[in-house]
């Protein structure tokens, strides 16, 4: 009896002793998140984002699990999973709408949706729109300025503000080029069309000069003396010092040719494709 008690009791012990290691083999919130911080140092992000998501679902309450949902967003952005990364930077806005870093997650979303390379994270030189979306660039801008209405103090806010500008830019100079195309071709309402978005749709760009002036050459083409006034009192109000008014009023020719641009007009069925 006394035998069988004995080994009852080192059975229990040595059951007691091995929950107590595997209990010792759980790592804290903390521990996860620094193994995690490691592997991103060193650029495994595999093994990085294998971390954040261990740590996500063994604690997915605490600033760790936060946090991590973040790191995940900008280690996708680094790899350029862009889709993953908006995935996660969404739903990190979502679930934490106070968060201390819910500034960046908004400077993160713009850049993501640029599907802007991090090593050229400060040279937006996109003259078209190859690789980028005209949808995202818009919804781009609209992540940069609610950045800088809502968090107006970020450190992001500058660049924010100044990417923003960019993206008007490079989408007024999309519009700027087609209206010069149908300007050189002689499609004029075509340029009509397309230099009034640049000046309406884009108020602030810096192309609006070159716009103006397109908008006066064209209504010069078309023959309609009313607008053209009123559109030649546009540019010179705007642009006191313009050198673009005086070739404007005298038709698409004369403007294009004090643009540096080609004359060259397109046939009778390029026109009507365009």
């Amino acid at each position: 009896m006394k035998s069988i008690r004995r080994t009852a009791a080192v059975l229990a012990a040595a059951m007691t002793l091995g929950g107590c290691a595997d209990e010792a083999q759980i790592k804290t919130a903390a521990e996860m998140y620094e193994e995690a911080q490691v592997f991103e140092g060193i650029a495994d992000y595999a093994a990085a984002v294998t971390a954040y998501n261990e740590l996500q679902a063994t604690y997915p309450h605490g600033n760790y699990a936060q946090q991590a949902i973040l790191n995940l967003a900008h280690l996708h952005y680094q790899e350029g999973k862009y889709d993953e990364a908006l995935a996660a930077i969404n739903q990190f806005i979502e679930e934490y709408p106070a968060h201390r870093h819910l500034d960046y997650a908004r400077y993160l979303r713009g850049l993501v949706l640029l599907r802007e390379k991090p090593d050229v994270i400060d040279k937006l030189l996109f003259e078209d729109f190859t690789n980028h979306s005209r949808t995202a660039a818009v919804e781009a801008y609209e992540a940069f300025l609610e950045l800088a209405e809502k968090h107006p103090l970020s450190r992001f806010t500058p660049s924010a503000a100044a990417k923003a500008a960019d993206i008007i830019n490079a989408l007024s100079l999309d519009e700027l080029r087609t209206a010069l195309h149908y300007l050189r071709i002689g499609a004029y309402s075509g340029a009509l069309r397309r230099a009034s978005d640049v000046t309406q749709k884009y108020p602030s760009n810096r192309y609006n000069e070159i716009a103006l002036a397109i908008i006066v050459a064209s209504l010069a083409e078309i023959q309609s003396p009313a607008p053209l006034q009123d559109a030649v009192a546009a540019l010179e109000a705007n642009f006191p010092d313009t050198t673009l008014s005086a070739p404007a009023q005298q038709g698409a020719l004369a403007l294009l040719d004090s643009l540096g641009e080609e004359t060259v007009r397109g046939d009778l069925f390029t026109q009507l494709l365009e």
